[in-house]
């Protein structure tokens, strides 16, 4: 690649990097000054730093030259899978139980959803303070559910059912 297409490419990597830097830890705030100088630094570092050859430094420091030396002479190796017959390991056997767990749960959910849908449908629908209220024939515990009050009228005086109302 061309010496001043290199350049611009180092040069260009860097100023976005000081830019996400700079949208990470400085949107926000006021410090006008401290912004400019951020903005000033970066873009002189951005423009100097592929003149810039650590090469030199490294090759005089002995650890680094140990540590690449032995990288570099690593022995190669050859990895084979191994097949598995058995399709019963615990991570599959964890995941079926989870899975049965979930499913189990969701047609629970969809029962209840289909009962309270049922009383909503048999129970005589009233507003009663702004609030929207079945009336059911049903021995029900009072309940709510979106918005809506499923109460039994008969089984409650008129204190405790000024009381769920309230609540």
């Amino acid at each position: 690649m061309n010496d001043t297409l290199m350049y611009f490419f180092k040069v260009n990597i860097a100023i976005a990097l000081f830019y996400l830097f700079y949208r990470l830890f400085f949107t926000g705030d006021t410090f006008w000054k401290t912004r400019r100088y951020y903005l000033l630094f970066s873009i002189l570092i951005s423009f100097t730093y592929p003149f810039l050859s650590i090469e030199s430094w490294l090759e005089k420091q002995e650890t680094v030259k140990i540590i690449v030396q032995n990288y570099t002479s690593l022995p190669e190796l050859t990895v084979t899978p191994v097949q598995q017959i058995s399709v019963f390991s615990l991570e599959n056997i964890l995941i079926a139980v989870y899975g049965f767990g979930v499913f189990v749960l969701f047609v629970r959910m969809l029962v209840q959803l289909i009962s309270i849908l049922r009383l909503r449908l048999k129970g005589q629908k009233q507003e009663v303070q702004g609030v929207s209220v079945v009336a059911l024939e049903k021995e029900i515990t009072p309940f709510s559910f979106f918005n809506t009050i499923f109460i039994n009228p008969v089984l409650h005086n008129e204190h405790e059912t000024r009381e769920i109302l309230a609540h």
